[in-house]
């Protein structure tokens, strides 16, 4: 068996993908595939640049290619290209996740197998083998209609090639090239990061979004604010639309990311979209720990960069930000509250209108501070007098007017008040 052939029975087939027996197989592949791995035929980059143009002769180009030896032609022919789309197929996400048609001891061969045939060779080889792989001419179709067993087997597909995108997108090796090569590198990754974002089966969504999230995250290089940034976040706001806690995370952090560098040109009605879709959908799931945390990471950006922009989804923002200063999740509570402190210093004119509605909010959250660990009690109720004291300064005197008025107050916010207190006559 050549390299070649080990490489492409390492991938598996959508039979494969539910099979309990290809996992054993295709170690002893990949394990031949890594003991050659150092004399691996390079990738041919004239190859690569003269990409076919009649799709009759080089095949209908798709999201999923299945490689193996009596089914349709591969995308690449050389062995350091097929040897990238074999560790794909088995490698580990950068959170640890490795494939279902897998297991932990092949996602470590895998890295070994990478290691050994890419990474000594340096990054070209690395680009060189995506771009064969990849480069096709023709952008990926969308799946025809299918039912019953071929729908189950093309979602399978899918699955896989997706898979194998996302990882080959978060090697670090991609990127390391001359900006010209990182080009090259979004180019040929876009087309298929979109149709996996746009995908009708969940797995293949969820790994479009972290394909989205690691090209965005490591393309430093790329100069975003072009056409493929605005199309990349428009992807990403709408994969928020009915998003599930896999792929909420990926393609949240890609939209507002990517809102700061597009609004650039763009202006600022790239702000209004993001907040606008992010806190409509955020809103329709409560406090789900899953959709709260994400948000809570990823909006400070976000809002740094927007600056006063914030102001006009404060009606929206600021309820959902105070319920989750409720949640029993104690990063959750400390990060909304954290959050609503950055929310005041941006919006600065508009926190008195806010005043009288915050306040009820964070004296129930400071009461109930008590019935989290003691440090998380410190922090929260640290970041609630932030908050308060803030509000101060923006309302001045009509906030004085809502705490002072209130004969509601628990015995476990007293302290609060005291802290409002005792700010100074210029601040109360």
């Amino acid at each position: 068996m050549t390299l070649a052939d080990a490489a492409r029975a390492c991938v598996p087939t959508p039979a494969d993908a539910s099979s309990d027996d290809f996992a054993s197989a295709a170690f002893d592949r990949l394990r031949a595939l890594r003991d050659g791995a150092r004399d691996l035929e390079p990738a041919r980059a004239s190859a690569i640049r003269r990409m076919p143009t009649n799709r009759e002769a080089s095949g209908s180009a798709r999201l999923v290619e299945e490689i193996s030896s009596d089914d349709v032609a591969p995308t690449s022919e050389s062995e350091s290209a097929l040897a990238l789309l074999a560790c794909a197929a088995h490698g580990a996400l950068g959170d640890g996740d490795v494939p279902r048609w897998s297991n932990a001891r092949l996602s470590a061969l895998a890295a070994e197998t990478y290691d050994d045939g890419f990474k000594a060779r340096g990054p070209d080889a690395v680009i060189d083998s995506f771009l064969e792989a990849y480069g096709r001419a023709d952008a990926p179709a969308a799946p025809a209609a299918s039912f019953g067993a071929n729908a189950e087997s093309d979602a399978r597909a899918a699955e896989i090639a997706a898979r194998q995108l996302s990882w080959c997108l978060e090697r670090d090796e991609l990127y390391l090239g001359s900006p010209s090569r990182t080009r090259e590198v979004v180019a040929v990754a876009m087309p298929r990061v979109l149709r996996a974002l746009d995908y009708p089966s969940e797995g293949v969504r969820t790994s479009g979004a972290m394909s989205a999230r690691a090209l965005s995250r490591r393309a430093t290089g790329f100069d975003w604010r072009a056409g493929p940034g605005a199309v990349l976040l428009d992807a990403c706001r709408s994969a928020l639309i009915g998003a599930s806690a896999e792929v909420w995370p990926h393609a949240l952090d890609v939209a507002c990311a990517l809102t700061g560098v597009v609004a650039r040109d763009a202006g600022i009605e790239e702000y209004r979209k993001t907040f606008s879709r992010a806190i409509d959908c955020a809103r329709l799931r409560g406090t789900e720990t899953a959709y709260a945390a994400p948000l809570l990471a990823s909006f400070p950006n976000l809002i740094r960069d927007a600056k006063a922009c914030v102001a006009v989804h404060l009606d929206r923002l600021l309820p959902l930000l105070c319920a989750y200063m409720q949640s029993h999740k104690d990063d959750v509570a400390v990060g909304a509250a954290s959050l609503v402190a950055l929310v005041v210093e941006n919006a600065w004119p508009r926190a008195r209108a806010h005043c009288e509605s915050m306040w009820p909010h964070v004296k129930r959250a400071y009461a109930e501070a008590d019935g989290r660990s003691a440090v998380s009690c410190d922090k929260l109720r640290a970041e609630l007098e932030r908050v308060v004291e803030l509000v101060q300064l923006a309302a001045g005197g009509e906030f004085t007017r809502v705490w002072k008025s209130d004969e509601d107050v628990p015995a476990h916010a007293v302290g609060l008040v005291r802290f409002l207190a005792a700010l100074p006559a210029t601040r109360a």
